[in-house]
């Protein structure tokens, strides 16, 4: 998903592993839990994300 909007969006315990959000607007947004394993984010805003205890190994920023 590229510019994809998810500010604000709650997606806590989410399994978004080898996704590709680049671009993303992942501002405010709830990853609490979040499996974010090898996920592409190249370019994304994670301005005030909320990432407690989300899996992020692997991800591409």
């Amino acid at each position: 998903m590229y510019w994809a909007d998810f500010n604000g969006v709650n997606l806590q315990g989410a399994d978004l592993s080898y996704s590709v959000l680049e671009r993303a607007d992942l501002r405010n947004a709830k990853l609490n839990h979040a499996i974010l394993q090898g996920t592409i984010m190249t370019s994304a805003d994670l301005s005030n994300a909320n990432i407690e205890g989300a899996i992020i190994s692997e991800v591409n920023l």
